[in-house]
C-alpha cells in the first residue's frame, strides 16, 4: 500500500515489491478477498493501493483483527527481509499506519493493538512455508508487474500442490512468451548490428 511520488531506485522497489507481497500473501492467508495486487507506478500513483481489497470482507467476524495483520503485513515483511523486526515499525509512507489507527474507536486502543498484532504479523510471516510464499509472490510480480487474486491464489497454491505445481509452471512458460527476457532480445540485437556493419564493411 505504498505511494510511488517519483522515479524508484532498485534498492526502494525490492522493498516495495515485498511490501506489497506481504499484504497480499497474509491476505490470502486470513481468507482476505481480494482484487490484486500491483507495484505498477502508474496505477500506485492513481490508487494509492498497491493490494485493492474487497470491500465485503469488512462483514466478516473477526476481520477487524485481520484487517490490522494485512495492514501491518508490508512493513513486516520488509523487516524481516531487513532482519531488523523489533526496530522496523515506519513505513515511507504513512498510509498503512494511518488505516491501521482507523479500525480502532480511540488511538489509545490503536497504540495497544498495534504492539500486540505486529509482532504478530512478524511471526505469521516469519513461518518457514509463508515467507516462501512472500518470496514466490515476489518473485511472480517482478515479472508481471500485477497479479489478481486468482493468480495470488495460484502462486501459494503451487507450493504444496502438485497439479498447481504444473499450472503455475504453465503460467510462467506464457509470461515467458508474452515478456521474453531483455538480455536476449538485448544480445540479438547487437548480433543484429554487427551483421549489418559486416555487410556494410563488404560492400
Amino acid at each position: 500500500m505504498a505511494k510511488v511520488t517519483k522515479k524508484r531506485s532498485k534498492s526502494l522497489d525490492k522493498l516495495i515489491v515485498y511490501h506489497e507481497a506481504g499484504h497480499a500473501v497474509m491476505a490470502f492467508n486470513k481468507s482476505g478477498r481480494f482484487m490484486g495486487i500491483t507495484i505498477c507506478e502508474n496505477m500506485l500513483r492513481d490508487i494509492g493501493d498497491g493490494v485493492f481489497l474487497d470491500s465485503k470482507w469488512s462483514s466478516r467476524k473477526g476481520t477487524k483483527k485481520n484487517k490490522g495483520l494485512v495492514l501491518l503485513a508490508g512493513m513486516s515483511a520488509v523487516a524481516i527481509l531487513l532482519k531488523c523486526p523489533d526496530e522496523y515499525r515506519e513505513d515511507r509512507n504513512k498510509s498503512d499506519k494511518e488505516a491501521f489507527f482507523k479500525l480502532w474507536p480511540t488511538e489509545k486502543k490503536g497504540i495497544e493493538q498495534w504492539h500486540k498484532l505486529y509482532p504478530e504479523a512478524i511471526q505469521i510471516l516469519s513461518r518457514p512455508m509463508i515467507w516462501r510464499q512472500v518470496k514466490r509472490v515476489t518473485t511472480t510480480i517482478l515479472k508481471t508487474k500485477i497479479l489478481l487474486y486468482n493468480e495470488v491464489q495460484l502462486c501459494i497454491e503451487s507450493l504444496v500442490d502438485k497439479e498447481r505445481k504444473e499450472d503455475f509452471e504453465f503460467y510462467l512458460e506464457c509470461l515467458r512468451m508474452e515478456h521474453p527476457p531483455k538480455a536476449a532480445s538485448q544480445k540479438e540485437n547487437k548480433k543484429q548490428k554487427s551483421k549489418k556493419k559486416q555487410k556494410l564493411k563488404k560492400k
